[in-house]
C-alpha cells in the first residue's frame, strides 16, 4: 500500500476506494457497472495500468456472489443459452488484456472515454434494439468480441452485454443470472491475464484486495436499497455520472 501511496497519493486512494463503494452500489441496486463505475472514475486521477489493475479481485468476487446467488439449476440453463457469448469473451479478454501495458494512457482515456459515453448516451435516450431469436447466436459472437475487447484492455464488459440481453427481452431473474455469468467467466480469466502482463503486480494487487471491502459493502447496500430504490431515476443519474466522467477521459486523452 505503501508504493501505491507513494506512487499516486493517499488523495488518489480515498477517491478510488469511493467509486469501488459506488460501483459496488450501483451493482447492487441495479445488477450491473461496477467496472464502469468504478474504473471510469478512478482513471480520472489515476493512471490507465493502475485503474484497472486495482479493479480484478473485487470484480472476481462481486460478479461470484451475483452469479451463485438464484442457485445452481437456473445457472446451467442461462449458461447452456449463452455459451458463444462466453466463450467468446473470454478468449478475447485474455489476448486484449496483452495490450494494455503498451499502450499510452492518452489512447486508453480515448478507448474508454468514447466508449462509455456512447453506451451512457445510448441508454439515457432510452434506446433499446429488438434482437429477433434467429440472430441469437450470430448476435453473441458479435457482442462477444466487442466486450472482449473493452474489457481485456479497460475490465469493463458488461455494457454490449446489458444492450444484448435488453434487446433479446430475457426476464429480469435471466438477465442478472446472464450478466452475472458472463461478468464472472470474463473476470476468471482477466486475473491471470493480467498477471501474465503485469497490470496486477505487487503494487497493485495489494490495493485491488483492499477494493474488495467498499465494493462488497456497496454491493450489499445496494440489494438492500434496490426495492426501495426508484431504480429508473437511479439509473438515469448514474448514466449522467458516466457520461460527464467520460467526457472528462476524452478531454484528458485531446490535451
Amino acid at each position: 500500500m505503501d508504493a501505491f501511496i507513494e506512487s499516486h497519493g493517499l488523495g488518489a486512494l480515498l477517491f478510488a476506494t469511493a467509486a469501488f463503494f459506488m460501483g459496488g452500489f450501483v451493482k447492487g441496486g441495479v445488477g450491473f457497472a461496477l467496472p464502469l463505475v468504478a474504473v471510469t472514475l478512478s482513471a480520472s486521477v489515476l493512471p490507465a495500468q493502475a485503474a484497472v489493475g486495482i479493479l480484478i479481485i473485487p470484480v472476481f468476487l462481486t460478479n461470484l456472489w451475483q452469479t451463485i446467488r438464484h442457485g445452481l439449476a437456473p445457472l446451467m440453463e442461462t449458461a447452456k443459452r449463452f455459451w458463444i457469448l462466453n466463450l467468446v469473451v473470454m478468449v478475447v479478454i485474455w489476448f486484449s488484456a496483452g495490450l494494455l501495458p503498451g499502450m499510452d494512457d492518452r489512447a486508453f482515456f480515448a478507448i474508454l472515454g468514447f466508449g462509455v459515453s456512447i453506451f451512457a448516451g445510448l441508454q439515457l435516450f432510452g434506446w433499446r434494439p429488438v434482437l429477433p431469436s434467429a440472430l441469437e447466436k450470430p448476435t453473441q459472437f458479435i457482442v462477444g468480441l466487442i466486450s472482449g475487447f473493452f474489457g481485456g484492455i479497460a475490465g469493463i464488459w458488461g455494457p454490449p452485454v446489458v444492450l444484448m440481453l435488453g434487446a433479446m427481452n430475457v426476464s429480469k431473474q435471466e438477465h442478472v443470472r446472464a450478466s452475472g455469468l458472463c461478468f464472472f467467466l470474463g473476470a476468471l480469466v482477466l486475473a491471470p491475464a493480467h498477471l501474465t502482463s503485469g497490470v496486477l503486480n505487487s503494487e497493485t494487487l495489494p490495493i485491488s484486495a483492499g477494493m474488495v471491502i467498499p465494493a462488497l459493502l456497496g454491493m450489499w447496500l445496494g440489494f438492500k436499497a434496490h426495492d426501495r430504490l426508484d431504480v429508473d431515476k437511479f439509473r438515469k443519474l448514474v448514466l449522467i455520472v458516466l457520461v460527464l466522467t467520460a467526457l472528462n477521459l476524452i478531454r484528458r486523452a485531446l490535451m
